[in-house]
């Protein structure tokens, strides 16, 4: 990952940078029942963190450390996702390698479940912005909105 992004200069057009967007290293995802306009939060699903998102991040900060980039900006946003039920939901969690379904929150939504319900999972998002070093607009750090 180190090397791809000191790559990435090279096909930068001047004053560009970097945007990283990628799940967040560690967050519990929340798992909502959607009725109508309500929302009522069934549980946490559990998901250990992603060696290659780690290795991802240490790489960002490796970067930054050896100051071949600035730091424009820095967030995490939570980002729903949709699933139309519980099969759809146990789809992405067997392609997704660390996540699992816990017993109680599936007893939960049995319980709450019914027709017409949909189900919403707040996943995290980090969203990295780098500079590299020298380039013309190399930034100030700002805030995103």
């Amino acid at each position: 990952m180190v090397d791809a992004l000191h790559d990435a200069v090279a096909v930068l057009r001047s004053g560009g940078a970097v945007v990283d967007i990628r799940p967040a290293l560690s967050y519990a995802p929340t798992l909502w029942l959607r009725r109508g306009t309500r929302r009522i939060r069934v549980g946490r699903m559990t998901r250990r963190a992603d060696p290659d998102i780690r290795r991802a991040e240490e790489a960002t900060r490796e970067v930054l450390r050896d100051r071949s980039y600035a730091l424009v900006a820095r967030t995490r946003r939570t980002w729903p996702s949709r699933y139309a039920d519980a099969g759809d939901l146990e789809g992405m969690v067997r392609t997704n390698p660390g996540w699992s379904f816990p017993r109680t929150v599936r007893r939960r939504l049995t319980t709450l479940w019914r027709e017409g319900d949909t189900l919403e999972l707040g996943r995290v998002l980090s969203l990295t912005i780098l500079r590299p070093r020298g380039a013309a607009s190399a930034g100030r750090r700002s805030a995103i909105r």
